[in-house]
């Protein structure tokens, strides 16, 4: 028999639905196994994103100089992140079974969230009962992936996690650049949503060399931001997501009067945290040793989701950028564990 949908959880940065009820107390940590592979392309998409756009060139601004920019992002998702390998040997309760609820010996590929919206399988989550010969059941269907909808969306555009940013560049002394994003911890309905970041990038080809044209900058920088929501109609459950993000970057620029080539490299380390609190009722079956169902039961789960990732990689880019004296336009290509594209335009003061 399967749980009846308690709360469908909608949350903005994943694509799916996470139902609360089918992982619970003994079993969310295999719950929180299976979701965390499944949302992994989600964590590491928008980490790329949330990270990326600090510079666009190796130039920095004149003291005093203000640029204001406003940048778009597009991260592909790689074929190999659209699904993930089900390993039995981490989980304790979770087993996938097939459409005739046969069990599924060895390793089996399911959907992340971005991948494909029908799959044959399903998952039991069954552990033995207060009484012997009895057990506790669930049968759900496996999450399934939004990449069918999406193609549908992008008409052969690959499939990807779009995102954004505004921030402002000043010009310093010593050719210093400092870049700033800020948004104000601000409420939309019943979500909250706050973030900070701040880089810093130094003109270091001046001590190596002597060239108008040709430039060499450092940049470090750090982001952080949260999300909160209450989730739709109950008062019982909360969801909590963060985000940090650290790069190390090194740019280089040949510049001439109203056009710019540049390529950057460095590190990216990030990490991010969903937490889902609060209380969420579910019924689960209870049967014997042949599967025959004895009866019903519901029980009270508290903090039912806690996933956390972290990401450590090398990237780089390659770019162009557009100077139009008061406008200034650019893209760029990302190479890095999952590519992507990144444009832009900004005004400068």
């Amino acid at each position: 028999m399967k749980p009846k949908p308690v709360l469908t959880l909608v949350l903005t940065l994943l694509i799916g639905n996470f139902y609360a009820q089918d992982f619970f107390n003994d079993y969310k940590d295999d719950g929180n196994t299976y979701l965390k592979y499944y949302a992994a392309p989600i964590f590491e998409t928008n980490l790329f994103n949330f990270s990326d756009g600090w510079s666009h060139q190796a130039k920095t601004l004149k003291p005093g100089k203000f640029s204001f920019e406003i940048t778009a992002n597009y991260t592909f998702i790689p074929e190999e992140k659209q699904t993930f390998v089900f390993d039995p040997s981490e989980y304790d309760y979770v087993e996938v079974i097939d459409a005739s609820n046969n069990p599924v010996s060895g390793s089996v590929e399911l959907p992340t969230a971005f991948g494909p919206e029908n799959t044959p399988y399903k998952l039991r989550i069954k552990a033995p009962a207060d009484v012997p010969n009895t057990y506790n059941q669930v049968i759900i269907d496996a999450l399934p992936g939004g990449k069918d909808k999406l193609e549908e969306v992008l008409n052969g555009f690959p499939v990807g996690m779009p995102g954004a940013m505004a921030q402002v560049r000043v010009g310093l002394p010593l050719s210093f650049e400092v870049a700033v994003r800020f948004f104000p911890n601000s409420t939309f309905g019943t979500t909250q949503v706050n973030f900070l970041g701040v880089g810093l990038k130094h003109d270091i080809g001046q001590y190596l060399f002597k060239n108008e044209k040709l430039h060499l900058a450092a940049l470090a920088s750090f982001t952080s931001g949260n999300v909160q929501a209450q989730a739709p109609n109950t008062s019982d459950l909360e969801a909590r997501f963060k985000i940090n993000t650290y790069n190390l970057q090194a740019f280089v620029s040949y510049d001439w009067k109203f056009f710019s080539i540049y390529g950057s490299t460095g590190i990216t380390q990030g990490s991010s945290r969903l937490q889902v609190t609060g209380e969420v009722t579910y019924d689960y079956d209870v049967v014997d040793s042949g599967g025959t169902h004895l009866t019903t039961l519901s029980e009270t789960v508290k903090d039912p989701l806690d996933l956390k990732h972290s990401l450590f990689t090398v990237k780089s880019s390659v770019g162009m950028l557009l100077n139009l004296k008061v406008l200034h336009i650019f893209v760029q290509y990302n190479l890095q564990k999952y590519s992507g594209v990144h444009a832009g335009i900004g005004i400068n003061l």
